[in-house]
């Protein structure tokens, strides 16, 4: 009788400390320029570093940094917002109060739904051969596939598809970016979409309708990063996705504004589409 096999790739965070590391706590607050609010879930990090974190719900934040970062830029981003970088040397001079500007949309940039559409799906839609994922879910960990749509789409509904889950419930952003350079990705989002679920400890296919957010129809054109982000600290455990070796490329990175990393595993994550013919 033949056995199934199922193999789990686990990605990881190899930590590396050095005695000429001074690492220091940095904590400060994210507001909103123009209301004095707090930002909830922004993403703060060292641009192309493995450091990084994700404000609360207050906008409070707190960041470790070495001194062997001094010469690179922090980076504030949240969706709708201008993001704004700052040398790390003179951000620790500063004061970590940090307020962003909303960023102003204008008209001209609303596309017109496609006359002649067809409905496709795109990304990864696997069975469970692999399990790929994080086995520790932290703050700004994030991974997606790369849709490659030559011209324009309207996104309707993202499906992951999850194949094991030792997390009661799960609370994650759903982010989409547009590839401008080879692993460079800028998001396209007007205002974040969040997903908060209580979840089986077992298989499951995560659904997210797109068309029940506030920004109508979601229309992307040429290389489309569509990613899930763990805003939260989930604690010891695992999400794992269901994956495979052939199809979209997939993406991941470990904290918020670090480098892009290809995966060797493609990861089920499939998006239904209507896709200009």
């Amino acid at each position: 009788m033949k056995r199934k096999i199922k193999r789990t790739i686990s990605l990881f965070i190899l930590l590396i400390f050095t005695t000429t590391t001074f690492a220091q706590t940095y904590t400060g607050q994210v507001l909103d320029e123009s209301t004095k609010k707090p930002l909830e879930y922004v993403n703060i990090g060292v641009i192309g570093k493995d450091i990084g974190t994700v404000s609360n719900v207050n906008g409070h934040y707190n960041i470790n940094v070495g001194t062997e970062f001094d010469n690179d830029s922090i980076r504030f981003s949240y969706t709708g917002y201008i993001p704004i970088s700052i040398k790390m040397a003179d951000f620790k001079k500063q004061s970590h109060l940090i307020s962003l500007k909303p960023q102003v949309f204008n008209l001209s940039e609303v596309v017109i739904k496609p006359i002649r559409v067809k409905e496709k799906k795109l990304g990864n839609n696997f069975k469970v051969f692999f399990q790929a994922g994080f086995k520790d879910n932290r703050k700004g960990y994030e991974m997606g596939v790369l849709l490659k749509i030559k011209k324009r789409a309207i996104l309707h509904n993202i499906s992951i598809k999850v194949s094991n889950c030792s997390y009661d419930s799960l609370c994650f952003r759903l982010n989409i970016y547009k590839e401008t350079d080879k692993k460079t990705f800028v998001n396209v989002l007007r205002d974040p979409i969040y997903i908060f679920r209580k979840v089986p400890k077992s298989r499951f296919i995560l659904n997210a309708n797109l068309s029940d957010n506030k920004l109508n129809d979601i229309v992307v054109e040429g290389n489309t990063l569509v990613t899930m982000e763990f805003i939260k600290d989930l604690g010891k455990g695992g999400l794992y996705l269901a994956s495979g070796m052939i199809g979209a490329t997939s993406y991941c990175r470990k904290t918020s504004q670090g480098k892009w990393e290809s995966l060797p595993v493609k990861l089920g994550i499939s998006v239904d589409a209507e896709v200009e013919k």
